[in-house]
């Protein structure tokens, strides 16, 4: 993450209701929402292995505006 992101701050919580959620924040440099997935290998390997526990995977993000990942369970 901080490799790429030129991130100051990130946030990673967990909630357990009916289901467990994890998300993850940053403040960070964000990317194009078209290319969430293209050659970055680990959003790619995050959303495979999400589906692979049968996980709900949602990443948003926009150019300036940081990422948010949140994965359901």
């Amino acid at each position: 993450m901080l490799k790429h992101s030129r991130v100051n701050r990130f946030k990673v919580g967990i909630d357990y209701g009916e289901q467990l959620k994890l998300m993850i924040t940053d403040d960070g440099a964000g990317m194009e929402p078209t290319s969430k997935t293209g050659e970055h290998y680990g959003l790619g390997n995050m959303a495979r292995r999400a589906g692979d526990i049968n996980a709900s995977y949602d990443l948003r993000t926009a150019v300036g505006e940081g990422v948010a990942i949140a994965v359901e369970l």
